[in-house]
């Protein structure tokens, strides 16, 4: 939960930022 968003942006793995949370989620359709 800290800097996601960012972070998706700049690394086109964003489903991996999520997955350091320790929660597996399907990548967000979100193409910022």
């Amino acid at each position: 939960m800290i800097l996601r968003g960012s972070q998706e942006s700049i690394t086109p793995m964003g489903r991996g930022a999520y997955d350091t949370t320790g929660v597996p989620k399907p990548p967000p359709p979100k193409p910022r």
